[in-house]
């Protein structure tokens, strides 16, 4: 009976030892399933500057450049968490390592970085209602006109811009959804401002009718714009993600979600809208 006992108590331990072995191999299996993955994905922390609509909007961590940015980094299994410190603090943030990644650099910021592929360009034009017909190729097309344009533009567009308006009726301001009124009102023959927004700002306008042609001249160069990386394999997965995005045609679905017009992604800017 003792010696029956015993062949059934050893049974049982064979039989548990057996029973935790699958066990472990089971779970070291399934271990290095998910250790790729779990390795590959990181939470990127990146600073970027305040607010500036459709672009970048921070009450609820959107705009054209953060969706994308997001998207692209979705692709490869990584996160993205956003500081929101003012614009000159972006580049000092990443120099003292508080952040992985910065949004809206260029080469010019000198960052010891892998910049990205361009994920985005702002480009001023010069607006006009395509009734107007006016023909402006360059800046001292600008004489003579009624313009309006965004605050400290003269600052920003240089010096060959600031003595182009000086012969003009000139006038700046800080609000632009007044640009979008002034223009369908015809205060103004011209808006200077940057494309993208002055449609996301035409989009929200509902108290006056903006469905008027628009034209919009390029007498201003593009500014291609960058994600700073520290990690060059987090670059690497960006750009692939990013790659995805354009060829799939994502990036101009993200663009016509926030400007309310699909039209807006697609046509040249050389063109009547």
């Amino acid at each position: 009976m003792i010696l029956n006992q015993c062949f059934v108590h050893r049974a049982h331990i064979s039989k548990s030892k057996r029973s935790n072995t699958l066990i472990g191999v089971l779970l070291t299996s399934l271990a290095y399933v998910l250790l790729p993955t779990s390795l590959s994905a990181h939470e990127i922390t990146a600073a970027v500057g305040t607010s500036l609509a459709p672009y970048i909007i921070q009450e609820d961590n959107s705009g054209i450049e953060i969706d994308i940015v997001k998207e692209a980094l979705a692709l490869k299994n990584h996160t993205l968490r956003l500081r929101y410190p003012p614009l000159k603090q972006v580049p000092i943030l990443y120099k003292k390592n508080a952040v992985d990644a910065a949004l809206t650099v260029t080469k010019d910021f000198g960052l010891d970085a892998c910049l990205s592929d361009v994920v985005i360009q702002y480009q001023n034009f010069a607006i006009s209602l395509t009734k107007s017909n006016f023909t402006i190729k360059d800046l001292s097309d600008l004489a003579n006109k009624k313009i309006v344009a965004f605050q400290n533009a003269t600052t920003y567009l240089g010096d060959a811009y600031k003595i182009a308006v000086s012969a003009a009726q000139y006038t700046e301001i800080a609000k632009q959804t007044l640009q979008v009124n002034r223009l369908f009102l015809e205060r103004d023959d011209i808006v200077i401002a940057d494309k993208n927004i002055f449609l996301y700002y035409k989009s929200k306008t509902t108290h006056i009718k903006t469905d008027k042609p628009l034209t919009f001249h390029p007498i201003f160069p593009p500014s291609p714009y960058r994600v700073a990386f520290r990690d060059q394999k987090v670059c690497q997965d960006f750009n692939e993600g990013l790659k995805i995005l354009k060829e799939t045609g994502k990036t101009k679905e993200i663009m016509a979600r926030y400007l309310n017009d699909t039209s807006a992604a697609n046509r040249s800017t050389n063109k009547p809208l």
